[in-house]
């Protein structure tokens, strides 16, 4: 069924269809002419079961070859299945073109190849959408354009075949694998895999993981933190929250000869922390150059709301370079309520450049709470 340089509403719709052709589909949305206005096209209610024996057949399409006007599908509350296997491509959900694009909100995708693609840059949102390619495992073809997903499920695995899984930017978004639902049954973990060399290959190298925080701009600041759980004291049913482990902030620019803030933990009465901080400040005039790398412990206790701290610099680990003058380093713990502040103070005889003195570090947090970056 084509809707080609028109829209409107269908409800309840229930598409058995059969195509021999290239590019055959249940339901399709074309738009082709330059000097119409945008197409939409919305159904609500649709049942789709489709076969193609040519060399493409998606069972939902939208296929915009306008050079300037939008053609968009929204669909809600379906069932789509593309079923045939001698076409090249079998896909459930394909958005192709520069200004094509396929909405889906609640519903089930199956087809053969793919569950849902787009191509060409077009942009396709799936929401509360099952994907159930094959049997139970899922697969999206992510092209040149947009591909947006909330709240994606399938009882199996999904299969990404492109170059990249963007998640909209307005808000947080996080990949998690759910809790168990079985009963006494402990959760289920999660893999991040870079990719394997050819096998049988000589000496090929395999693909690296890479985890990098977000680009701040001017003097923003990201962090990339890894958090883990500490085990209960008691055998029990208490949940146990993941915290800091460890924290890899961006550079901060300290100010000379003045104890600066670096980071904060809330260490209640009848609670301590402690950890290792692994840094290297950095100061230039403009000509002459001081480095200095080194590893410092601290510990702090609180008993009912009296602090005791420590923290030590070895400074038998301390590798410094200074290309002219003098420099040194100290580092304390400034208490106020019952947060703990984490605070180096930086002295050099160079008169210091815009930006400098800076310092790159980061925390390995042994204890079970997190930490504020300053």
């Amino acid at each position: 069924m084509d809707y080609r340089d028109a829209g409107g509403s269908v409800n309840n719709l229930k598409i058995t269809s059969t195509s021999g052709n290239s590019n055959g589909t249940g339901i399709r949305l074309i738009n082709f002419a330059t000097a119409e206005a945008a197409t939409n096209l919305n159904v609500d209610g649709l049942k789709a079961t489709c076969s193609s024996g040519g060399s493409n057949g998606y069972c939902i399409s939208v296929q915009d070859s306008s050079a300037t006007q939008d053609a968009t599908m929204n669909v809600w509350n379906f069932d789509a299945v593309q079923s045939e296997t001698s076409a090249s491509l079998t896909v459930g959900a394909n958005a192709n073109g520069d200004n094509a694009k396929l909405n889906l909100y609640s519903g089930n995708l199956r087809g053969n190849d793919a569950d849902a693609s787009n191509t060409s840059n077009g942009v396709i949102t799936l929401y509360a959408t099952n994907l159930y390619n094959g049997t139970t495992s899922g697969t999206v073809l992510v092209g040149t354009g947009t591909f947006n997903a909330e709240k994606v499920k399938t009882s199996g695995s999904i299969t990404i075949n492109g170059t990249a899984l963007n998640f909209l930017g307005a808000s947080a978004s996080s990949m998690t694998v759910g809790r168990q639902t079985t009963a006494s049954t402990a959760g289920s973990s999660l893999t991040i895999e870079g990719g394997g060399a050819t096998s049988g290959g000589t000496d090929l190298n395999g693909g690296d993981v890479i985890i990098k925080a977000g680009q701040p701009t001017g003097l923003g600041k990201s962090s990339v933190r890894l958090q883990a759980a500490s085990a209960g004291t008691a055998s029990g049913s208490s949940e146990n929250v993941p915290v800091d482990r460890l924290v890899i902030p961006s550079s901060k620019t300290i100010t000379e000869d003045v104890a600066t803030d670096l980071f904060s933990i809330d260490v209640g009465s009848g609670t301590s922390c402690g950890g290792t901080i692994n840094w290297e400040t950095s100061i230039t005039n403009g000509t002459d150059f001081q480095i200095l790398s080194g590893m410092t412990t601290y510990s702090i206790a609180n008993k009912s709301g009296t602090f005791s701290t420590a923290i030590t610099n070895n400074t038998s680990n301390d590798a410094k370079v200074t290309t002219s003058g003098t420099l040194t380093t100290t580092w304390d713990i400034n208490t106020s309520g019952t947060t703990a502040t984490i605070r180096i103070t930086h002295n050099s005889s160079l008169t210091p450049s815009a930006g400098h003195p800076r310092i790159n570090y980061n925390v390995n947090n042994n204890c079970y709470k997190n930490i504020t970056i300053l």
